[in-house]
């Protein structure tokens, strides 16, 4: 049922930064004190244990929006683009396939790619990710690792005009995707639209997982270095904070790349899946004839 997907949704996020929490505050409490800490006898109260499971509704809500400001055609904080998911898959359609859309539609396919290989993740603004490295050797180093970024071309974050053409290409091509789902569903298939959904429930839901991640991560140092660095027992076994709080952020980062795999993944999936699909559907099922 829908209601039952949105709750999953928004409160496996939560449920995980409230986990990742409990462990991290468990960990540096016997590591650095000696002593379970408070907060572990509080959880295990029944009214308490309730009180934090019906929180991960709201906050799980809140950490999924705070995700979505950022999930834009074109990165506002780095400058670098999200993936046209919605162009992968026109793309993996036959040019008789996208003939018929052109025409069932009456709108125009742009599938030319925009976009240039960047060194890293490296901000534009940083000199090293668009200044005094050649662009032969930038491609073959982007080839090599595999995993660069991509800006829209040109580079420069200042260049509004073409980062607004990439957006509305991006738009369009969902909007198309989009309408094709809503067809395939009133001709009779509705199991595609279905599959769609659930993929897109788990890449958001990825998305925000990572970012329960680092609000753990951040939570626990605030409240562990940030406000108990004060502390006599604190200073006088600085050693044992620190070898701690850079396990916790091993694993922290760790965590955080095997989410991230897992949502590339999973964006694979979807493009395939709804591409395959979608063929089947215009090709042998004449849904828009």
């Amino acid at each position: 049922m829908d209601w039952a997907r949105q709750i999953l949704r928004y409160s496996a996020p939560a449920g995980i930064m409230a986990a990742l929490l409990l462990g991290f505050q468990l960990l540096f409490d016997v590591a650095v004190y000696g002593r379970a800490p408070l907060q572990l006898a509080l959880a295990a109260q029944p009214v308490i244990a309730l009180i934090a499971l019906a929180a991960t509704l709201p906050v799980g809500f809140l950490l999924s929006q705070f995700y979505r400001v950022e999930f834009t055609p074109v990165s506002r904080a780095t400058g670098y683009v999200r993936r046209d998911r919605g162009g992968a898959i026109l793309l993996r359609l036959s040019d008789s396939d996208r003939a018929a859309i052109e025409q069932a539609m009456t709108c125009s396919l742009d599938l030319s790619d925009r976009t240039i290989p960047s060194i890293s993740y490296l901000p534009p603004w940083i000199p090293l990710a668009r200044k005094g490295i050649p662009e032969p050797w930038r491609l073959r180093f982007s080839r090599r690792k595999g995993r660069a970024g991509r800006l829209v071309a040109p580079i420069e974050l200042a260049d509004l005009a073409t980062q607004r053409e990439y957006a509305d290409q991006w738009g369009r091509h969902w909007e198309v995707v989009q309408g094709l789902l809503d067809i395939s569903s009133m001709a009779g298939f509705p199991e595609l639209k279905r599959e769609y959904t659930n993929l897109s429930d788990l890449y958001h839901a990825l998305g925000a997982a990572r970012l329960a991640v680092c609000a753990a991560w951040m939570g626990f140092v605030f409240v562990n270095i940030g406000l108990a660095s004060y502390r006599e027992d604190f200073i006088n076994h600085l050693a044992a904070p620190m070898i701690c709080t850079s396990v916790i952020t091993a694993f922290s980062i760790g965590l955080w790349l095997l989410l991230h795999q897992a949502r590339g993944n999973t964006s694979a999936t979807l493009v395939a899946r709804v591409a395959f699909g979608l063929h089947w559907l215009i090709s042998y099922r004449k849904i828009l004839a």
